[in-house]
């Protein structure tokens, strides 16, 4: 019953801090929310219409369309997508959408945390580690309200179920197994950079926790979990890592504001630099943590806890290792982690040895010769709140009018992210104001016919336009070109109906819209955005690890239940 209370309690704390979004949605004037709220919008739309997994937005850049879903991971939207026909008529941009999802994401995570935490300690404390886990300033006050980061939100949620699996496995549970492949491979569908930061953390925490002269066998299977966990994201994984050379990543990893070097933790920057309140914040958290830690080491005297104590703390040092200029060798030794940009990312980490400090430190803050070091725990929570408010009254629109052209302009030109442009795309339409001269000399989604020699023919009718499929009827008195004001992307192709030939398909120059050599006659024309190698290859591994592991559950729940009833 206790629990049931705690998780309702948790519940109630997340509508509380997240108030602002339960009346407008996700802040719109974070770094990312316009980008997330439209590609929110625009995935449950095409998901009505018919497709399983949206991957080519059509409606984005202004109708020029965009491969985000190639490469950016959906799992945040496939838990709204239920949400859009209630709220569809009137939450036009997808902020309220995007929002419901950041709350379940919310609650999802604080729930993660609290179950973790019970793991290894009593109720009420597994409530306060949960709690902490919830109102971090890098949370609540950097990812939600600054930044809007729909997938790292939910990124949260898995780590803590993770440690639990690995916990749970190390001690001889077969049924952990399923739950760190799941849960695993939930994190890769959420946010791959967080996986990268993360996925040293399993295997480290089987050596540690598995008994002696187990530790071999514990590392080898959660290795084989987490394995199985990549099988099941490949739907997600093999486009994102094997189509790169169709999008225009190269300019997100050229581009000076996102090299790693930028943004090490505590290095000074000017005041009013974002790269300064968070060092103030992280040193906010460390002020709170610290004690926690030091009470608890200095008080505990239970040998597990005390173990549990020494891996939080090691987890802590990790994570701001990793973030700081102590870590710079291995950023330029390995190429993996220059693409994550960001060595803050290793802050995802950090908030979850919080929580777990925060909760075996919870029994010796209650006591009374502790008092001075639970009043400086109690003011870091202050300066946390303090941040939180500060960073949502700077988040909603509707609280900053001033700016509201600004906002309709936004949402007007629906730009993706510039990553997500295919490479036959200019590099200028990574600038709004580049969208809406474009949009004005070439209409989206309009379709032309000329001749070889220039001249213009009949305009073809758009017969049916869906996000991987387009039909036109053409009336060509000679061949000619057809150019579609949509992006060409690599996997489109032609053919002209009752024929299997695909006719010669490119890019236009300098724009990069879809550029067909046309027959003669009256017909109609096929263009489809096909499934190339890795997304078929992908879908047909996640397919087949989902029922892999379905098996594998029932065998395992059969030998459970079959132990459970024998003498």
């Amino acid at each position: 019953m206790n629990d049931r209370r705690h998780l309702l309690v948790l519940v109630v704390l997340v509508l509380v801090v997240c108030a602002p979004m339960v009346r407008f949605g996700l802040p719109d004037w974070g770094n990312d929310s316009t980008f997330q709220a439209l590609m929110t919008k625009d995935f449950a739309t095409q998901w009505w219409g018919g497709e399983i997994y949206p991957r080519w937005l059509s409606g984005l850049n202004g109708g020029y369309g965009a491969a985000s879903f190639f490469f950016y991971p959906s799992f945040s939207r496939f838990a709204v997508v239920w949400l859009e026909p209630v709220v569809g008529s009137w939450d036009a941009s997808g902020f309220y959408l995007a929002g419901v999802s950041a709350l379940l994401a919310m609650v999802f995570a604080a729930w993660a945390a609290y179950y973790w935490c019970r793991s290894f300690a009593e109720p009420e404390a597994a409530l306060f580690g949960a709690v902490i886990y919830t109102i971090q300033p890098y949370h609540l006050a950097v990812d939600l309200y600054t930044r809007g980061a729909l997938s790292e939100m939910w990124a949260n949620v898995w780590p803590p179920l993770i440690l639990l699996s690995v916990f749970r496995l190390a001690r001889g549970s077969s049924l952990a197994f399923v739950g760190l492949s799941v849960s695993y491979g939930c994190l890769i569908l959420n946010h791959l950079p967080t996986t990268v930061c993360f996925s040293i953390v399993p295997v480290v925490a089987a050596i540690y926790f598995a008994p002696a002269g187990r530790r071999i066998p514990a590392v080898l299977r959660a290795g084989m979990a987490m394995t199985l966990g990549i099988a099941l994201a490949a739907t997600y994984l093999a486009p994102a890592m094997l189509d790169q050379q169709k999008a225009n990543l190269d300019w997100y990893r050229a581009d000076p504001f996102f090299h790693y070097a930028r943004w090490w933790l505590f290095q000074w920057q000017p005041l009013y630099d974002s790269r300064t309140r968070l060092m103030l914040l992280i040193v906010a958290t460390l002020s709170f943590v610290l004690p926690c830690f030091w009470l608890a080491w200095r008080s505990e005297r239970v040998a597990d806890r005390r173990r549990q104590l020494l891996f939080q703390g090691g987890l802590l040092l990790y994570s701001l290792i990793m973030a700081t200029k102590l870590s710079r060798p291995l950023w330029e030794a390995l190429p993996t982690l220059r693409e994550l940009q960001f060595p803050t990312r290793f802050l995802e980490v950090f908030m979850v040895a919080v929580a777990g400090i925060a909760a075996l430190g919870w029994p010796y803050l209650r006591q009374r010769r502790a008092r001075s070091l639970a009043l400086v725990s109690a003011v870091s929570i202050l300066v946390w709140v303090a941040a939180t408010v500060w960073a949502a009254s700077m988040a909603f629109g509707e609280w900053r009018p001033f700016q509201a052209e600004e906002r309709a302009r936004r949402l007007r030109i629906r730009r993706s992210g510039c990553e997500h442009l295919p490479r036959t795309a200019p590099q200028q339409f990574c600038e709004d104001s580049a969208i809406e001269r474009i949009q004005r000399e070439y209409p989206p989604r309009v379709p032309m016919l000329e001749t070889l020699q220039g001249r213009r023919l009949e305009r073809p009718v758009v017969e049916s336009w869906k996000p991987r499929e387009i039909v036109l009827r053409l009336n060509a008195v000679e061949a000619g070109l057809l150019t579609v004001n949509h992006f060409y992307y690599a996997d489109w192709t032609a053919r002209v109906e009752n024929s299997d030939k695909e006719l010669r398909i490119s890019a236009t120059k300098p724009y990069g819209f879809i550029h067909v050599h046309v027959p003669a006659g009256t017909y109609r024309l096929y263009l489809t955005l096909r499934q190339a190698g890795p997304e078929r290859v992908g879908n047909r591994i996640s397919l087949a690890s989902v029922a892999g592991l379905v098996l594998l559950s029932a065998l395992l729940w059969r030998n459970r239940t079959g132990k459970c009833a024998g003498p």
